[in-house]
């Protein structure tokens, strides 16, 4: 499964609690021969929650802090189009206000669609 290179081409958030310029989710990418673009890098994922809320960018955050803290941020979600271990440790992670954009409905359906698709078939 493959990853998008519209997703690729979005601007990211990385949460990096000592300000390095690498993370898990980095470190899986270049194992696949990927990148992302990450804009902006901040400390706790609270702090990448309000930014994806208030601006285009997007971000890999884990489920439990989602499931706590998405809704007061007004935010969606959508599962990784790769492989990152544990399915339910991330999700791709956009503004509620942002799916009035069918652009970015049409890219969180796509990865979900191929998350979900059986790659034998």
């Amino acid at each position: 499964m493959g990853v998008s290179p519209h997703r690729r081409a979005a601007n990211h958030v990385m949460v990096s609690a000592r300000g390095d310029v690498g993370s898990y989710t980095s470190e899986v990418l270049s194992a696949l021969g990927r990148s992302r673009r990450v804009q902006l890098t901040v400390t706790h994922f609270i702090v990448a929650l309000a930014a994806i809320a208030e601006t285009d960018l997007i971000g890999t955050i884990p489920v439990s802090v989602v499931g706590t803290y998405g809704r007061r941020f007004g935010l969606a979600t959508a599962p990784l189009p790769f492989d990152q271990g544990d399915a339910s440790f991330v999700h791709l992670v956009a503004p509620r206000a942002g799916l009035m954009d069918a652009g970015l409905v049409w890219l969180m359906d796509t990865i979900e669609r191929l998350v979900l698709e059986d790659p034998g078939s």
